[in-house]
Parts: C-alpha cells; sequence; structure tokens
C-alpha cells in the first residue's frame, strides 16, 4: 500500500500542461521511478549461498547434475522444467544424525524431499547447533537445470568432522540425492584433500509415487523408511539409487580442501 500511495502521490505532482520537452522528461523520470521501486521487490533467496559456519579449516563442496533426457531418457520430465532444489546441509558431530538410509525421514527431510523447501530442515539444524551438535548452515543456489553445478565454500573444526548434504531432484514424489555423516577426516585425524562421490537417488519413503511427475501420493504407512530408489523399468528405471538402463548416476559431489 505503501508503494501504491507513493506512485499516486508521484503522479499527482505532475502537472498537465507542461511543454512537449518537459513532458518527455517527466516520462523517463516516472519510468526510473516505477523500475526502482520494483527492483526493490525482486530478489530470490533460493539464488543465494549461505554457510555461517566457522572454523580453522575450509572446504568446498561442488555438486554436479548430470540428469538429462539421453542417459535418463525414461519418462524424463522435459516439460516440467527439470531442476535441483539448494544443496543444504550442515558439519557436525556424531551426536546428531539427519538422516540415515533405513530410517524414518524426519520432517526436514521430507519437505525438502517432496516440495525443495529447507525451512524444516534448517530449523532442525539449528536445533543441532543450540545444543553444540552442529556448525550451523551450508546452503548453496538452485540448479535451475537437469545438468547444472553448485558449489560453495565453508569452515569446520576438529569438533565437527561430519557433513551432510541433501538436495531434491525436482519434478519427483520426494526423491533426493545427498551424504549423511560423511567423515572429512582420515583415520589419523588428518583432513581429507580431495573426494569425489557418485551420488545414489534417494526415495524418502513420504510419497508413493512412481513417476518423476506423479500426483501427490502420501504414504500412510509409518514403517516406510529411506531406501536408494529402486523402481520399475516403465515408471523411471533405477536399481539401488542409479539408472537401470544407462549404468550412470544423476549427480556427483566433489570435496576440496581449501
Amino acid at each position: 500500500m505503501a508503494v501504491r500511495k507513493t506512485i499516486k502521490n508521484f503522479f499527482y505532482s505532475l502537472t498537465s500542461n507542461r511543454a512537449d520537452e518537459e513532458k518527455t522528461m517527466t516520462k523517463t523520470l516516472i519510468s526510473t521511478f516505477i523500475l526502482s521501486l520494483l527492483l526493490v521487490g525482486c530478489g530470490s533467496s533460493s539464488d543465494k549461498t549461505s554457510s555461517d559456519t566457522t572454523g580453522d579449516t575450509r572446504f568446498k563442496v561442488t555438486l554436479t547434475t548430470q540428469w538429462n533426457a539421453t542417459d535418463f531418457e525414461t519418462q524424463y520430465p522435459a516439460s516440467s522444467s527439470p531442476h535441483w532444489s539448494p544443496l543444504s546441509g550442515t558439519v557436525h558431530n556424531v551426536q546428531v544424525k539427519f538422516w540415515e538410509t533405513d530410517q524414518l525421514a524426519s520432517a526436514g527431510i521430507e519437505s525438502m524431499a517432496e516440495t525443495g523447501s529447507t525451512t524444516a530442515l534448517e530449523s532442525e539444524i539449528q536445533t543441532a547447533k543450540e545444543s553444540a551438535y552442529s556448525q550451523g548452515l551450508i546452503k548453496t543456489s538452485s540448479i535451475g537445470s537437469g545438468a547444472g553445478e553448485t558449489s560453495i565454500e565453508f569452515a569446520t573444526s576438529d569438533a565437527y568432522p561430519l557433513l551432510t548434504l541433501v538436495s531434491m531432484i525436482a519434478p519427483s514424489p520426494d526423491w533426493f540425492v545427498g551424504v549423511h555423516d560423511l567423515a572429512l577426516q582420515d583415520s589419523d585425524g588428518n583432513w581429507i584433500n580431495s573426494q569425489t562421490i557418485n551420488l545414489k537417488l534417494y526415495d524418502a519413503g513420504t510419497d508413493l509415487g512412481t513417476t518423476f511427475t506423479s500426483a501427490n501420493s502420501d504414504s500412510s504407512e509409518q514403517s516406510l523408511t529411506i531406501t536408494p530408489l529402486s523402481s520399475q523399468r516403465l515408471d523411471s528405471d533405477f536399481e539401488n539409487g542409479v539408472h537401470f538402463s544407462s549404468d550412470k548416476y544423476v549427480a556427483t559431489l566433489l570435496i576440496e580442501k581449501l
């Protein structure tokens, strides 16, 4: 309402009997004024990276997605804007687990896997941080296509040597990629220098959809757990998280010590 009133007052202050040259200048000023107001209201947090972790050791993680119609042609949702939610997670200690296979999905993982929203997951990370189990949030920008890349730098310390990250493949019922409780130190307590991980596609177990564009079908069974995705050949053609026909992974994660 304040913006609308400002624009109204601006227009009201203009006089209607100016010369042609003044009118031309006025139109230019009006266009500039309105454009500036619109720019104030634009911007999306999903296109920004965020890391509030601290420590004396720094890493960079890069998510590279390879989801395309050639290698993953079965029911590939070309007309439904394939994309990925922000890669989100944290560094933490052994006192907390945010997800793992054969376990029920938390509210945060369920929301991320079904909708791409990380709000609930961020709340779980914040709760862990308040208990000194986690360093804080790591969150990249989203990937606006099936194949692409996103990365972020973060810091950690000996107190938080584990890494957990997730990203929803979209559209999908409740499928995602990620790592959980990944050790950033070797058995001698030395920080790893570099590691590349092929990422399986996981089913969060919270929706019964069988194809990428299946209608919402929430699971009523509380016993369904997170598992590597296995599906019928004519649905999405995955076996144990890997595309069956092409034998390809949908994404890779590169971790580099800086």
